[in-house]
């Protein structure tokens, strides 16, 4: 698996594994040349080659590894015939008036967009050039797109990790009448980022309300005996 199932145009093959090496890959390409080339195997492997998790050498130049999920993901777009009559399997179930606005797009992996001759005519209509376009200009890397939601993650943390618990915590008031209406005096709920068990009063009686810690970075365990509650806390 990599360039070297890639037959022929080494000279063009050598070239643009070197512009990957060298972080300089051309914003935009044409591949051009008569039908059977291996100019859309070209381009999928160059889409594997610059998407690799796991990206290794061949003849001292950048090569792909195969399996990872990216290149797995783009390689399922190889087969494009099959992909192109699911998709026009899928717009004929369509209503009418959708299916007239409907382009026929292959997209395995979200970076890489392959846009076929649309049936019946067989023409790239002009709907799918606009998408590219659209694509092009203003959707992030899927790359980008994961660094964006670790940061967001990360600042919102942050951030309530640094807020009152009395602003980010339920309202007292209202988990004691909830108490009250169910005729209760332990109120079990989750899931936050502030497990813990809180003991309080409630019409002269003992109560208590035990938070569960959320799943993410940590988990919960309750331990309930006839003469205790205990929270044990369980890290990811």
């Amino acid at each position: 698996m990599g360039f070297q199932n890639f037959l022929g145009n080494t000279a063009t093959v050598t070239h643009l594994r070197e512009s990957v090496r060298a972080n300089r890959f051309p914003q935009s390409m044409i591949l051009a040349g008569p039908k059977g080339a291996g100019k859309f195997t070209l381009a999928l492997m160059l889409a594997q080659a610059v998407n690799c998790l796991e990206p290794t050498e061949s003849d001292g130049l950048p090569d792909f590894c195969g399996h990872c999920s990216n290149c797995t993901r783009i390689a399922e777009s190889a087969n494009l015939d099959d992909r192109v009559a699911e998709a026009v399997a899928a717009r004929e179930d369509m209503r009418d008036a959708d299916k007239r606005e409907t382009r026929i797009f292959i997209q395995t992996h979200p970076d890489v967009l392959v846009v076929p001759p649309d049936p019946p005519q067989l023409l790239i209509k002009l709907g799918q050039v606009r998408q590219v376009i659209h694509n092009a200009y203003y959707r992030p890397p899927i790359e980008a797109r994961r660094a964006f939601a670790a940061r967001a993650r990360a600042d919102s943390k942050a951030h309530t990790g640094s807020t009152m618990e009395t602003i980010m915590d339920v309202n007292a008031d209202a988990v004691a009448q909830a108490m009250r209406d169910a005729g209760v005096t332990r109120l079990i709920h989750g899931h936050t980022h502030r497990p813990a068990i809180h003991r309080f009063t409630l019409d002269g009686q003992p109560a208590e309300r035990i938070v569960l810690g959320d799943w993410y970075d940590q988990g919960s365990v309750l331990r309930v005996t006839p003469v205790a509650v205990e929270l044990r806390g369980l890290a990811a």
